[in-house]
């Protein structure tokens, strides 16, 4: 009897969601403002202008070790004796209101193209995020991005929970465990990704928006537009060049 198998996808590229393929701010705008809702108007009015300064990219006191814009409401909210369990409770519905499609988001210039592409050479594409599915789905929908996904994975817990999802992906590729032109990721910080798997030569572009600066030398920002981008990349299009690669783009 004669078994056939169906084979691996050739390629695999993770892809992060906030700041990544969902650009905008007002998702966390959504959650600073459902945590305000418990709090005098006073202060909720100083945590805003806090948050709008981060964003900006402003030197905030007691922000500087925030990663991004969650953690930072997280951090002021903590300063105002916001108790976890509020906290917890805020993010709750501000995804439900992020679901509904309150707030301007949307993806980079230029992405569902570059992906489609990607996708008709055989890659995986795979969206692996912390945030619940609730709003991720939906965004998804909107834009036009699910039919470019092969799958996505909620609820990550990186960066902890990163390398055990990135090995079971490899795992199933036809791609060989050395061939780090067939793999790659794409996010926005460097420590969400945990150093422990960035081993083997994966290819780790990062959006460094707020000049973070503790990626590599392969970390630069940018998406996967053009002839020399990661899909490209992932595809053996991409002309000869040092292992340092980088992401040109207008993303921002």
């Amino acid at each position: 009897m004669r078994t056939t198998t169906t084979p691996g996808p050739t390629g695999t590229l993770v892809l992060d969601f906030d700041g990544t393929v969902c650009l905008g701010d007002d998702p966390v705008r959504l959650y600073c403002e459902e945590v305000v809702r418990v709090l005098p108007q006073a202060t909720g009015t100083r945590i805003t202008a806090s948050l709008d300064g981060f964003l900006d990219g402003h030197a905030v006191a007691g922000l500087d070790q925030s990663q991004d814009g969650y953690q930072a409401v997280q951090r002021l909210a903590a300063g105002a004796g916001v108790h976890p369990a509020q906290l917890d409770v805020a993010y709750r519905d501000s995804r439900r209101r992020f679901d509904a499609g309150e707030g301007r988001t949307w993806v980079p210039d230029g992405l569902l193209e570059e992906l489609a592409v990607v996708r008709t050479r055989g890659v995986d594409l795979i969206l692996v995020t912390n945030a619940p599915m609730l709003g991720v789905r939906a965004f998804a929908d909107r834009t036009g991005l699910t039919e470019q996904l092969t799958g996505v994975v909620a609820d990550a817990r990186k960066p902890t929970g990163m390398a055990p999802i990135l090995q079971r992906l490899l795992d199933r590729a036809d791609h060989p465990a050395t061939a780090d032109e067939r793999r790659g990721r794409v996010g926005q910080r460097h420590r969400a990704g945990a150093r422990s798997w960035l081993r083997g030569g994966i290819h780790r572009p990062v959006r460094d928006r707020a000049g973070w600066g503790d990626g590599d030398r392969t970390h630069h920002p940018g998406s996967l537009s053009g002839p020399a981008g990661l899909g490209a990349r992932l595809i053996g299009t991409a002309p000869d060049r040092d292992r340092s690669f980088t992401c040109r783009s207008s993303v921002s």
